[in-house]
């Protein structure tokens, strides 16, 4: 809460935040918060701004891969590299190890950010319902196909190489559409 102003015919204060007004009523003295509610941090505080900043950054991590090797599997094709054994020799299990897990930790410290928002963002929200959803679909494309997909093409699968491109092209999508709630939050 930052502020707190007179309401115009003098019948009580006016909590404001940076979103706004969110309360009108009669004069208030003490604290604006129940017993029962439990906030760890408020939008814009120093957590809410740390949780912030985790989670764009897990983000960059998650989806890293999923721009970069595109780029390298072409390069490596114009000079007749077989493409498979040669990323799995360079990011061999990167998926399981690092990109999936910062995936997780991205949506998890999503759901995170919702919670401490003072329940200005909730899941009955449409955009943050699809953000969700986008995230299960990512974790099943990166846990569930791409994983195996990778072993494959390690192995020289061909077959299993195309479909890694096409996972890739999925996760673009994903991230794109995610950004585009993230920050047009449709049915807030």
């Amino acid at each position: 809460m930052e502020g707190r102003t007179q309401i115009p015919d003098g019948t009580g204060p006016v909590v404001a935040d940076r979103f706004g007004p969110i309360a009108t009523g009669p004069p208030v003295s003490g604290p604006t918060r129940g017993p029962d509610s439990m906030v760890t941090a408020a939008i814009g505080s120093t957590p809410y701004k740390i949780m912030l900043l985790l989670h764009i950054g897990s983000a960059f991590v998650a989806f890293a891969p999923a721009f970069v090797w595109p780029f390298v599997s072409m390069r490596l094709k114009k000079t007749g590299e077989p493409v498979g054994a040669t990323i799995n020799r360079l990011a061999g299990g990167n998926t399981l190890k690092i990109h999936g897990p910062a995936y997780f930790v991205t949506g998890f410290l999503g759901f995170g950010l919702a919670g401490m928002s003072e329940k200005v963002f909730r899941m009955s929200q449409t955009w943050l319902s699809l953000a969700a959803l986008l995230w299960f679909a990512g974790m099943g494309i990166m846990f569930g196909l791409m994983h195996p997909a990778e072993k494959k093409a390690a192995d020289g699968d061909a077959q299993a190489e195309k479909q890694l491109a096409m996972y890739g092209g999925i996760l673009h999508l994903i991230l794109f559409v995610a950004l585009f709630l993230m920050i047009w939050k449709p049915g807030l």
